[in-house]
């Protein structure tokens, strides 16, 4: 608990880590998430979002803490709940809003069998639904109406997955009747969540990352890098650099290696693709690098030397990695370590600033 409330106090997240490392075990750590939830609902009232933020970037961003892990110590206190409903009246409420991040950081399909999975101790008390509502509540007070509809139809949610002896219409009615969520469900039918534009950027993306079409890469991003559309631009770069980092990263043999001539020639082979001056597409190639470093479990050294590379081909400036080690964005996986990892080679630029 103590490390927590430091947490909460100091929001320091990679003390945080560091406790968690030094202090659970595989076998263990369930045990921290019941006591976050625990603080949440009993002693830590008014901190319950951010314990909710806390434990989505132990388990989707970091993955410090595994699903299973999660799901065993929220069962601690789901298979209570009945007990601590005199003592906690809103603990429904709360065990909703603790779940809202996930719903919203988890992927189209992660989202439905997550949150079954999660919820699925509640089944025999038939309260599974009465979280799931409060969450629905709680989601669309912090994001609207159409973004969660999207989210929910995106990840092909059913309410039957929350409810061992109602029909999905008798759950409709329950939700418009006792939690006030008739827009929400009009919303629901009415929901084109399908945006053509995001549709197209997936497909793009899609060729981009697989191994027959990088030859074809130059004519997509002529086609569709816009200096008008910041977002798409960044999406593009971002699946662009991941592709190319997986691809002169050598990982076949006993040491991890960076192939730098490989990389390059890959590199020279694309269009210009705006980066220089443009700070924002620099910080998406960055993070491409900090995911698949991510993917690989972190190898030494091999993010400093990518990184390195960068700066030193121009694709990356110094303001950039200063800006990134600054911000120390917690929804990239694996961001965090990274940053810990190489704080000398920031270092080296917050110096030359200063």
């Amino acid at each position: 608990m103590q490390s927590i409330k430091n947490y909460l106090d100091k929001s320091n997240f990679e003390e945080l880590i560091s406790s968690i490392y030094n202090n659970c075990t595989e076998d263990n750590t369930y045990l921290f998430v019941i006591t976050a939830i625990e603080g949440a609902c009993e002693s830590l009232l008014k901190k319950i979002t951010i314990i909710g933020d806390m434990l989505v970037d132990l388990v989707i961003v970091q993955k410090i803490i595994t699903y299973e892990q999660f799901y065993k110590g929220l069962k601690h206190h789901l298979d209570s709940s009945l007990d601590v409903i005199p003592d906690v009246p809103k603990f429904y409420e709360y065990i909703g809003e603790i779940l809202t991040p996930f719903f919203f950081k988890l992927s189209d399909g992660e989202r439905r069998t997550f949150l079954k999975e999660a919820l699925s101790p509640c089944l025999v008390f038939d309260t599974s639904i009465k979280i799931a509502a409060h969450l629905l509540q709680n989601a669309i007070n912090k994001q609207g109406l159409n973004e969660v509809a999207k989210k929910w139809s995106s990840g092909k949610m059913c309410f039957e997955d929350f409810s061992q002896k109602q029909k999905e219409d008798e759950l409709r009615e329950l939700l418009r009747s006792d939690y006030k969520l008739d827009e929400f469900l009009k919303e629901l039918s009415n929901s084109n969540c399908l945006n053509e534009k995001s549709v197209d950027l997936s497909k793009i993306c899609d060729r981009i990352l697989s191994d027959r079409a990088f030859q074809e890469v130059p004519k997509l991003l002529k086609e569709n890098l816009s200096s008008s559309d910041k977002e798409t631009n960044k999406k593009l770069i971002s699946a662009l650099f991941e592709r190319i980092f997986k691809d002169t990263i050598d990982d076949g043999s006993e040491q991890i290696a960076f192939e730098m001539e490989k990389f390059e020639s890959k590199f020279k082979t694309l269009p210009s693709l705006g980066l220089r001056n443009d700070i924002e597409l620099q910080l998406e190639v960055i993070y491409a690098a900090v995911r698949v470093n991510h993917q690989l479990g972190n190898p030494k050294d091999i993010l400093l030397n990518v990184l390195s590379f960068l700066n030193d081909l121009k694709i990356v400036e110094g303001t950039a990695i200063l800006r990134w080690g600054n911000e120390k964005k917690s929804d990239v996986p694996g961001n965090t370590i990274a940053i810990i990892t190489v704080q000398r080679f920031i270092q080296k630029f917050k110096e030359a600033v200063e």
